[in-house]
């Protein structure tokens, strides 16, 4: 699938997702209650919501990679950068490695998550 035909597939998909949002807002939340309650959670507990959360915000990227799920571009590139944010890492870096992806699906030399 060439770029080309996966921004006309993101394009006729644009509309705002009410249930992307609330993900989105819970992923925030619990980001935000662990790093500023971490001394009051078990360690044990800490450690799995720490977890579920980095999880959860790769279903954040991936929509945001998408431009989803505001019609604003500017807003989700804007949600983008802020939910690399625990992870270091570059809101364009993700997208143009997602996208080598979806152009090279399995193939174990142009693939970047194969």
């Amino acid at each position: 699938m060439s770029l080309e035909e996966i921004n006309q597939i993101d394009e006729v998909d644009r509309s705002s997702n009410w249930k992307t949002w609330i993900i989105l807002i819970l992923v925030y939340a619990l980001f935000l209650t662990t790093t500023f309650f971490h001394s009051f959670i078990p360690t044990v507990a800490l450690f799995l919501l720490g977890g579920l959360t980095i999880a959860w915000f790769g279903s954040v990227q991936h929509e945001l990679i998408h431009d989803h799920p505001s019609r604003q571009t500017w807003l989700n590139e804007l949600l983008g950068w802020v939910s690399l944010i625990p992870l270091w890492q570059s809101f364009q870096v993700m997208r143009f490695t997602h996208y080598e992806h979806h152009r090279h699906t399995n193939d174990p030399e142009l693939d970047p998550d194969y």
